[in-house]
C-alpha cells in the first residue's frame, strides 16, 4: 500500500467538477473542490492497520472518497478518527 497527497485531477483525469458530481450537493462542492486528498492506492489486497503511540489523543475529521478500479468515484463521506495529539 502507498499514500500520497495528490489533487483529484492527477488521480482520475478529469477536473474536480466531474470527478465529484454526483457525491456532493452545488453549497458542498466548494468546500471539497480544489483541495489535496491523501490517497491510498492498494493493488492486492485490502488488508492493513497503522498503530501509533501517543500520550492523548484528539478528534479530527476528514473527507473519504472511496474509488472503485477504474479510479471513478462511487461514495463520498466524512469520518472521525482519534488522532495522536503530542503537544504539551
Amino acid at each position: 500500500m502507498s499514500a500520497e497527497g495528490i489533487e483529484l485531477p492527477k488521480l482520475t483525469g478529469q477536473d474536480d467538477g466531474k470527478t465529484l458530481a454526483g457525491l456532493f450537493s452545488a453549497a458542498e462542492f466548494s468546500a471539497h473542490a480544489k483541495q489535496f486528498y491523501l490517497v491510498l492506492l492498494n493493488e492486492g489486497p485490502a488488508d492493513a492497520s497503522v498503530s501509533v503511540s501517543a500520550p492523548a489523543t484528539r478528534p479530527i475529521s476528514g473527507d473519504l472518497i472511496l474509488f472503485d478500479r477504474d479510479r471513478r468515484p462511487f461514495f463520498a463521506t466524512t469520518v472521525r478518527l482519534l488522532a495522536p495529539n503530542n503537544a504539551r
